[in-house]
């Protein structure tokens, strides 16, 4: 026999399933087995960001001034869902980075430094 999936798995939900298969030649001569599938997960695809890309600094805002949220989703949620995703955000090394902070779980992006455009 073929054992065929109905529907997609998804091992945050459901790690593992436990089945017993049974081959019957008649009522009386039943052979049964135990399965145990493993579901292994898979980042197949990456999130992708839904926010604008461009946020906006005034000169001389106070530090710890909010600059924007960006928002990102699971590729397997719809837009809608976003909100349901458990994405940690962080900022990369580089230049700029050290002016700016930003909340690991809401994506809120502020400032931590004061900016003087002269």
């Amino acid at each position: 026999g073929q054992l065929i999936v109905e529907k997609s798995l998804d091992a945050d939900v459901n790690a593992f399933y436990d089945l017993t298969v049974e081959a019957a030649e008649s009522a009386s001569l039943i052979a049964s087995m135990h399965i145990l599938i493993n579901v292994t997960a898979v980042k197949s695809e990456l999130a992708k960001f839904i926010s604008p890309r461009d946020g906006q600094v005034m000169e001389n805002m106070p530090r710890n001034s909010s600059v924007m949220t960006v928002t990102a989703c699971s590729p397997f949620l719809l837009a809608s869902q976003c909100d349901l995703a458990s994405l940690n955000y962080r900022l990369e090394s580089g230049a700029d980075s050290r002016s700016f902070t930003i909340d690991e779980k809401s994506g809120e992006l502020r400032t931590d430094a004061v900016f003087d455009a002269e």
